[in-house]
């Protein structure tokens, strides 16, 4: 949508993505026609849209010397071919991660073969367990701190 005012100015409506935007502010600023615009809002029909507002100036009040030159406006230049990793920098990363993984898949193993003996010989360690309580409480050995054999000092007997 445009709505052109008396003066020479005019205000044009765009919808688009954030990148779209961003590139016809570009165009505009780069000719020199823009004036101002309003802060980008969520558009209602589709909310990965915005729309903004921007007022440019006509094509006979951007004086001359501001419009870019047609050689200036666009450069050519060769791309680079994209740098690929040598061997050397592929290892460097590379080494230190599969050992890394390595030992986290031995500690994983090893975490397995606890487990499985602990509960495989379950009953056998509760036994344990209950007859070292069993010795405990036939010796009288109530509290950490005397055994139940009179020493010097002590006057649990």
């Amino acid at each position: 949508m445009t709505t052109t005012t008396p003066s020479g100015y005019y205000d044009r409506t765009f919808v688009g993505t954030p990148t779209d935007l961003a590139t016809i502010l570009r165009a505009a600023n780069s000719t020199g026609r823009l004036v101002g615009m309003t802060t980008p809002r969520p558009y209602a029909a589709d909310p990965t849209r915005q729309t903004i507002r921007i007022r440019m100036r006509s094509a006979d009040l951007v004086p001359h010397t501001s419009r870019p030159h047609p050689a200036t406006r666009t450069t050519t230049r060769t791309a680079r071919a994209p740098r690929r990793k040598s061997r050397e920098e592929t290892m460097l990363w590379l080494i230190p991660t599969l050992l890394i993984l390595g030992l986290v898949a031995a500690v994983v193993a090893l975490a397995a073969i606890v487990i499985t003996w602990v509960f495989t010989h379950l009953l056998l360690i509760a036994g344990a367990l209950a007859a070292l309580i069993l010795i405990c409480l036939a010796l009288g050995v109530t509290s950490g701190a005397c055994p139940g054999i009179h020493c010097p000092g002590c006057r649990h007997h």
